[in-house]
């Protein structure tokens, strides 16, 4: 893919409305877009998966065209008034202009100070989804925390201290997202690996 697409999870201001399939007339899609933009986190489970996915490989100034089914899901991102227009099962097409995004470096280009970072960053956001009861995603970060840190054998020795302290939050973190999957074979495979630095 181009390396200018936002393939990271990072701020995107979009432009998006909603249309049923075959129809002319558009409509805003979320409550809060007019005319103007929104931005939005991709990875947060702020914008419906085949937002998220498109956007993700898109160029900043393109806009693509999707064809979707108005799932469970799906239908929470709309305004109240589009709700009996677009019910469940609906065939519908989104239209989508993606305006900016937040550039990031590849993890491996990364300082290990701004690694570390990334690596808090990703926790944080990963205890929000868990809260928010978004198993899949925050499980996602907590991955995504650990590929930052990788072995830790670049960090300096203070880093690698708290590199370990966040190592350690994550892998709990995934054993309790495991647990509540149901995975509990997982759930102890992710304390094991915890004791392999603790002990």
């Amino acid at each position: 893919f181009p390396i200018d697409c936002p393939m990271e999870d990072t701020n995107v201001t979009i432009k998006a409305k909603i249309r049923n399939k075959g129809q002319t007339n558009w409509f805003p899609f979320l409550s809060s877009d007019t005319e103007d933009t929104i931005t939005l986190s991709t990875g947060m489970g702020e914008l419906p998966d085949v937002i998220d996915a498109a956007l993700r490989v898109m160029l900043k100034k393109e806009v693509s065209l999707l064809s979707t089914v108005v799932d469970p899901k799906l239908s929470t991102f709309f305004p109240h008034a589009l709700a009996t227009a677009f019910p469940e099962g609906e065939q519908i097409e989104i239209e989508v202009e993606l305006i900016e995004f937040t550039s990031a470096l590849p993890i491996a280009a990364l300082p290990p100070k701004e690694k570390l970072q990334r690596a808090k960053q990703m926790k944080s956001e990963g205890n929000e989804l868990y809260k928010q009861g978004k198993i899949a995603l925050a499980k996602s970060k907590y991955k995504k925390a650990l590929t930052c840190l990788g072995k830790g054998y670049e960090f300096s020795e203070e880093d690698s201290y708290l590199a370990t302290e966040v190592k350690v939050s994550c892998m709990l973190n995934l054993a309790a997202c495991a647990q509540k999957d149901g995975a509990f074979g997982d759930a102890i495979s992710w304390c094991e690996k915890v004791l392999g630095y603790v002990l």
